[in-house]
Order: structure tokens, then sequence, then C-alpha cells
């Protein structure tokens, strides 16, 4: 079984790179996370403060990245 995050990057002049929550809820409105086992999307975050294969983590290690990336680090 194979999950898999997406997330939608935008660069602008006045912010850099950043994570663009608006065009993701757009983009998957059943959610970013894919199973394809199942063949279903769905959301990161699964209820009672768990993520689903620890979506927030990973949210976390992309939003280092960008940092880096805009030399905020």
């Amino acid at each position: 079984m194979t999950i898999e995050h997406h997330f939608i990057l935008k660069y602008t002049s006045e912010n850099g790179w950043e994570l663009d929550y608006d065009s993701e809820e757009v983009r998957f409105p059943d959610g970013t996370v894919f199973n394809d086992e199942t063949n279903e999307w769905s959301s990161g975050y699964a209820g009672d403060g768990e993520f689903i294969d620890n979506d927030d983590i990973i949210g976390d290690q992309l939003a280092k990245a960008i940092n880096q990336m805009n030399g905020d680090d």
C-alpha cells in the first residue's frame, strides 16, 4: 500500500514560496492524501489529534524546506 501526500506550492514576488491551502481545497475537494490500495482521497487529519500517515510531520518537513528555499532558515 502506498499513501501519497499532495501539496500545492506557489511563488509570488511578495511572499516567495509558500503552501497554497486555498488552491488545495479547490483542487483536492476530497482531501490531499491518496491511498492507492483503496483508490480513495482523504484529509490528512483523521480527527482526535491523529493524522493519516504522519501528515502533520510531513507538512512540517515541507514547511522547513520552503523556509530554506526562501532564505528564512
